[in-house]
């Protein structure tokens, strides 16, 4: 019998055909859905990546430009902590590469993060409006179709901002090691031109024995206080340093240069010590330091102006040298007291300081064809200084000398005044003498200052040259013994002596010798190197009321050059080559020597 539930043909053939048709029919069409909705999430992706690279570039540079105008900003304080360690601070603004290079590197940074995670939220948000627009209800297969497309594209914005936060933070992260990088290498290139102009001024300063030095109370500084022209603040490192390696910019802004080349010493500069305007030679030329001693009323301050005089007015003309006097104040008292030499009248007694503390007098030597000047300091202490110890030893610019100037006024030794007291006392005060203050009281207080300034132990010769000088070798027949007449006499009748300042070094040294200065005169070879004695006149004749001719000095100068060439600060070209070293004494010919 027949089974009446048994499938009929056509059932049959719809469930094998159906699948096969649907196979064949459906799975290309799949294949295109799924490539259609893999090719948006890919596109999605790549558009959120791009999108991250462009956004991280923007927001590295929307950053660095609101850090660099924060960086800028004259209301910012840095605080730049290891830099102060090493660098004494600056009212001026550090370098790029020292401290806005760095903050803005910094903030670029710190901000990244924020604004990378922002964007890249956006892409996640966008994926989740995506995701429920694919839920809502379906009506028709096209419905479940465009759900399946809208689950690739959500997806594929997810995958995005995770792609675009990558690409964000790598774009922000290499523009940040870029400028770091440029950052290192700047600072690298200035210090090494630091580090160079350093080496430099070291290695001039040693070869020229400059630096930088206070006429007044006498400190040695690194560099002087610097003020701003605009602002007046007082800048104490105008070099290259972290703050410019040309150019310091100050906190009002305007630049001030480092170097001297640049224009450094057109600015006002002060001593750090004594807050003092230096000039502008100071720090800059080859230092010459030497001071003239001597007891009261032993005519220093006469001898000092002559000796200027004649160094500007005849020597250096005939040697090609510029000789200025770098210090307004300088040039003042100068042709002062220049005038009143030219009209034969009597110059002021030197002041006593309230300090006990003499002021240097400059003057700036240059010679032709040589790269460095030289700054001579001359210092005309008050004869009442070595009167007591303690205010010669308040001269504290003894630590620098390199020769000294000692003047002697023959009539304050005690035998010659004796034999010259009745011709004194007729002139009354036209010659100017103080005997109480024995010339052996005054060179031991000199001696104790050297040890005391200058670290000498006792026994140990002091290096630098002594030149003795005796003055007002006008007065009386002083010329006719120790003068140029006596030279020229002993010239005449010795072989060996060559040069009139040789003949009168031998006649001095036995003048001093022959009224009972045997001590000063062995005590001056036993404790210095180079000794060497003149004579001199420092005003040409005696000074008289009345008599207004200019007064013209003899012999005020070859003291300084002998002390010049010694330090090889000038070529010796009025003297002897016997006489640039006296290491020993040399009696000349036919003098005695024995007191």
């Amino acid at each position: 019998m027949k089974r009446q539930n048994a499938p009929a043909l056509d059932e049959i053939l719809f469930y094998i055909v159906a699948p096969i048709v649907a196979i064949i029919v459906g799975t290309p069409l799949a294949v295109a859905y799924l490539l259609i909705t893999g090719v948006t999430l890919l596109v999605w992706a790549g558009l959120a990546t791009g999108a991250g690279l462009l956004a991280g570039l923007w927001a590295v540079l929307r950053l660095a430009l609101s850090a660099w105008r924060a960086a800028a900003s004259p209301r910012r304080q840095p605080r730049p902590v290891l830099i102060h360690r090493f660098y004494e601070p600056q009212p001026a603004r550090l370098m790029l590469v020292a401290d806005a290079g760095w903050f803005v590197v910094w903030r670029v940074l710190r901000r990244l993060r924020r604004i990378v995670t922002a964007s890249a939220r956006f892409w996640v948000a966008r994926g989740r409006a995506y995701a429920e627009l694919a839920r809502e209800p379906k009506a028709n297969l096209w419905d479940y179709i465009f759900s399946v497309w809208l689950y690739g594209s959500a997806a594929g914005q997810w995958i995005g901002a995770g792609l675009h936060f990558g690409a964000a933070a790598a774009t922000g992260a290499l523009l940040a090691a870029v400028g770091t990088l440029i950052l290192l290498a700047g600072a690298l290139a200035s210090s090494l031109v630091m580090l160079l102009l350093g080496a430099f001024n070291s290695l001039q300063g040693a070869l020229y024995r400059i630096y930088f030095r206070c006429p007044n109370c006498h400190a040695q500084m690194r560099i002087p206080v610097v003020i701003c022209p605009t602002c007046d603040r007082r800048h104490t490192r105008l070099w290259p340093s972290v703050y410019g390696v040309f150019y310091h910019t100050c906190a009002c802004g305007q630049r001030l240069p480092t170097l001297d080349l640049l224009g450094r010493r057109q600015l006002v500069q002060r001593c750090p010590v004594c807050d003092g305007v230096l000039n502008e030679a100071i720090g800059r030329a080859t230092n010459l330091h030497i001071p003239i001693v001597g007891g009261p009323s032993a005519g220093k301050t006469h001898y000092l102006v002559a000796t200027v005089r004649e160094l500007i007015e005849r020597y250096a003309p005939a040697h090609h040298l510029t000789i200025t006097m770098p210090d307004v104040q300088h040039r003042r008292d100068y042709e002062a007291s220049a005038r009143l030499l030219r009209r034969g009248q009597q110059l002021r007694k030197t002041p006593i300081e309230q300090d006990s503390n003499t002021r240097a007098f400059n003057l700036q030597i240059k010679r032709r064809w040589h790269p460095v000047p030289t700054l001579l300091y001359l210092y005309d202490g008050a004869g009442e200084y070595y009167t007591s110890q303690d205010s010669a030893q308040q001269q504290v610019y003894y630590r620098y000398v390199n020769g000294l100037i000692l003047i002697v006024d023959p009539f304050a030794i005690p035998a010659v005044y004796a034999e010259y007291a009745p011709r004194l006392r007729a002139e009354g005060e036209t010659l100017a003498v103080n005997p109480q203050e024995p010339l052996s009281g005054i060179y031991e207080r000199m001696i104790e200052t050297l040890e005391v300034h200058y670290s000498l132990r006792r026994g140990v010769r002091f290096p630098h040259p002594i030149a003795v000088v005796l003055t007002k070798a006008d007065a009386f027949d002083l010329d006719e013994r120790i003068g140029a007449a006596a030279a020229r006499r002993l010239l005449a009748e010795s072989a060996v002596i060559r040069s009139e300042a040789e003949a009168i070094n031998g006649l001095v040294e036995h003048f001093l010798l022959s009224y009972g200065e045997g001590n000063f005169v062995r005590n001056l070879r036993a404790q210095f190197s180079a000794v060497r004695f003149f004579s001199c006149s420092s005003t040409g004749r005696i000074i008289r009321p009345g008599d207004y001719s200019s007064l013209q000095p003899a012999r005020v100068l070859e003291p300084l050059l002998w002390l010049m060439a010694q330090n090889n600060v000038l070529p010796m070209t009025r003297m002897a080559p016997d006489s640039i070293t006296t290491n020993e004494a040399r009696p000349s010919p036919g003098i005695q020597t024995t007191s």
